[in-house]
């Protein structure tokens, strides 16, 4: 269980009301984020956990502005970051804040650095893009490089300058694009499955160094991942996220300790234990829907073993204050009993 998830934070970074994404498809559109809401705050890790296909990365591209235009676009809701609503920014301003206000690491690195530019240059238009470093001489700007390549632990960032990205291990390359997110000391940072790539060793150092420049730089943190054994040591609070919808969203010691949705509750049993003798692993039946398969009912009725004609039909309300937590809400409509808690699946 995370040891800091009753710290205090700071103020609100980033606010989502009710944001939705659609894709454009030439005979339907689909919700790929639906009416997502959830709050921010300085030094926070909030975790988006889901399977594959729930909206995770199209809610982190969301929030930059750079979902795939024009199959995708951003149709309602708001976004608030540092008290401005980036949905009403110009693609000009959009520039300034990217990388700046709010940033990214992608899933792969391989594909986040460009193969035909050494790393030393990549990182250098990293800050020479920054408002405040555009007057900045060229020595000063390679400095900045050598120094951001040091801080996330590259060895001899001078001589790795000159190399070029297919001339670096995975665990580098990874250090390397957080380097080029991190060079602005965003108020926001999302990492979109950062660790998907890197081994268990690499993947400890590399979450214990973003727990670090966090610690130093008191951003929060967006974390999208698929690993509850990433959740439970690394974020403050959970979105679980279901065919675009947010499922479950709370504190990482409520939601750990008594999940609230179906959903939740199965994923997180279907993780093995090191503590128990298993013979069988656990498993979610059926498989997650297409996004032109929803219909306006509960999404996960299709998979659910306690779900009755009425979650066939009726999409659920909003469910507030479970595990005697105000902040933590769900999504279901066994929820009516306040004492009924998902057991088995």
């Amino acid at each position: 269980m995370n040891k800091n998830a009753k710290r205090q934070f700071g103020h609100t970074v980033l606010e989502v009301k009710e944001l939705s994404t659609h894709l454009f498809l030439k005979h339907e559109t689909l919700k790929a984020v639906d009416g997502l809401s959830f709050t921010l705050h300085r030094g926070e890790t909030l975790g988006i956990v889901g399977e594959s296909g729930s909206g995770k990365s199209m809610t982190a591209l969301s929030l930059l502005r750079l979902e795939p235009k024009p199959a995708a676009d951003v149709v309602g809701g708001e976004i608030w970051l540092e008290g401005e609503d980036i949905l009403k920014k110009n693609p000009e301003e959009l520039r300034k804040i990217r990388g700046r206000s709010i940033s990214m690491i992608l899933q792969d690195p391989q594909s986040s650095l460009n193969p035909v530019f050494s790393i030393g240059s990549q990182v250098v238009e990293a800050f020479r893009v920054q408002e405040d470093h555009r007057k900045s001489r060229k020595a000063e700007l390679k400095e900045r490089a050598v120094e951001i390549l040091r801080r996330v632990g590259i060895a001899e960032p001078e001589h790795r300058m000159s190399n070029y990205p297919h001339e670096m291990s995975g665990g580098m390359k990874q250090r390397i694009v957080g380097g080029i997110a991190l060079s602005g000391t965003p108020s926001v940072l999302i990492a979109d499955e950062p660790t998907t790539s890197l081994d268990v060793t690499i993947q400890a150092q590399y979450l214990r160094l973003l727990k670090e420049f966090q610690n130093t730089h008191q951003f929060g943190l967006i974390f999208i991942t698929h690993d509850f054994g990433i959740v439970a040591n690394l974020c403050d609070r959970v979105l679980v996220m279901y065919a675009g919808k947010g499922v479950e969203y709370g504190p990482i010691e409520s939601i750990f300790r008594t999940p609230s949705h179906p959903y939740t509750h199965a994923l997180m049993h279907s993780v093995p234990s090191m503590n128990k003798k298993t013979e069988k692993l656990v498993s979610i039946p059926g498989q997650p829907p297409m996004l032109g398969e929803i219909r306006s009912a509960c999404v996960f009725a299709p998979r659910c073993s306690y779900a009755d004609e009425r979650c066939r039909t009726d999409v659920p309300p909003q469910f507030t204050g479970l595990s005697n937590d105000e902040t933590h809400t769900a999504y279901c409509w066994r929820l009516e009993d306040r004492n009924w808690k998902p057991k088995a699946y």
